[in-house]
Formats: C-alpha cells, sequence, structure tokens
C-alpha cells in the first residue's frame, strides 16, 4: 500500500512540474507568435546588425512545437495517472513508471541548466544584443541545448535496453510498455524541438557584435 501511495505522490510531482513548464512555454510562445511578424519589419537589432528572418522565424516555430509536445507529454501522464486508481494497472506500470521519472528528471535537468545559461546572458529575456553580452558569450548560452542531444541517446538507449529486458520475459507488462512508450515518443520530440529552437538561437547570436 506504501508503495502504491508514493507512485501516485511521485506520478503527481511529474504531473505538477509538467503543468509550470508548458504554461511557460505556452505564454512565451504566444508571445513570439504576436510580436514575430512586427518584430521582422524592424529593419534590424539595433547596432547596424540586420535581421535574419530565417533564424528568429525557424525559432519561434520550434518553440511553437517545443510547447505543444511538452502538452503531449503533460497529457500522457495525466492517462497514465488515472490508471493507478486500478490496482492491476498499478502494478503493471511498475515496471515503467521509474525509468520514465528517471527520463524526466534528466531531461528537466538538462533543460534547466541551458535555461540559466540563456538568462544571464539574456537578463531582459529579449533575444538580443544587450549590455554585457556578445557574440561569444550568446553562442554559448545557445549551444547548451545541444546536451539535449546526449538526452535524447541516453533515453533511446536505456529504452532499448529495458525493452529488451521486458521480452526476456516474454512481454508480461505490455500495457505499461505502451503507456510508457507513448510518453518516452513524445519526451524524445520535446527534447528534439527544443534543440533545434537552441539551434536557431545560436544563428541568431552569431550576427551579434563581437563585443559590447
Amino acid at each position: 500500500m506504501e508503495k502504491e501511495k508514493s507512485r501516485k505522490e511521485e506520478a503527481a510531482l511529474e504531473i505538477e512540474k509538467l503543468v509550470q513548464i508548458h504554461a511557460t512555454l505556452k505564454s512565451l510562445a504566444n508571445t513570439l507568435s504576436a510580436e514575430i511578424s512586427a518584430g521582422l519589419r524592424e529593419p534590424n537589432l539595433g547596432f547596424g546588425l540586420k535581421l535574419d528572418p530565417k533564424s528568429f522565424l525557424g525559432f519561434s516555430t520550434q518553440i511553437q512545437e517545443t510547447e505543444g509536445k511538452a502538452l503531449l507529454v503533460l497529457k500522457s501522464l495525466q492517462r497514465s495517472s488515472e490508471s493507478y486508481e486500478d490496482r492491476s494497472l498499478t502494478l503493471r506500470e511498475s515496471i515503467w513508471s521509474p525509468l520514465r521519472t528517471k527520463f524526466l528528471q534528466y531531461t528537466e535537468e538538462v533543460v534547466g541548466s541551458a535555461c540559466e545559461q540563456v538568462l544571464a546572458t539574456y537578463p531582459d529575456g529579449h533575444l538580443r544584443p544587450q549590455a554585457g553580452n556578445n557574440a561569444i558569450r550568446a553562442v554559448i548560452a545557445a549551444s547548451s541545448f545541444r546536451q539535449l542531444q546526449d538526452v535524447r541517446l541516453y533515453i533511446m538507449s536505456e529504452w532499448s535496453r529495458a525493452i529488451h529486458l521486458e521480452a526476456i520475459e516474454e512481454m508480461a507488462d505490455l500495457t505499461g510498455l505502451i503507456s510508457f512508450s507513448i510518453s518516452t515518443s513524445f519526451i524524445l520530440e520535446f527534447c528534439r524541438n527544443l534543440q533545434l529552437a537552441g539551434k536557431f538561437a545560436e544563428d541568431i547570436a552569431h550576427n551579434f557584435p563581437p563585443s559590447q
């Protein structure tokens, strides 16, 4: 009973964090969508720098895609959490839930670290040259999202290994596997889109002045 209670609490914490992440992404995606057209009409970024429409449009698109994937991850976890009301499903999911939690925690750690670097580089929240940042610092901050490639490789490796081990046991946990696989696929896509957003942010930063 205590173990089941712990699993429920763990699932509730996962969902609570994802609700907060999704709300932040949705707000950012909506702001970008509302401002991107007007922003692209501006002749430059200041400092005599021309604005690169491709990079800004790509960044905006990937942030919107990331928000969509975060919502899918959230919905898949909510659906999985509902299954805890059935004891048999709780037992079946016991094989997969800890691994999914590990994936989410690793993703959160890497994304959190990357976001801290970006916030330190753009203290006013605007993706543009500003006092204290330059091309090198801005590129380094944006490139921190490249670490999501390692996250994706780790998830795929662990996913493959877990399925292999379960196959040896004749796929006794098929229901849990399906639920786990759906949410894991969305986590991978979330990482991919955010990594691409970081790549476009790098392209934008390459146009910054070499020093401020």
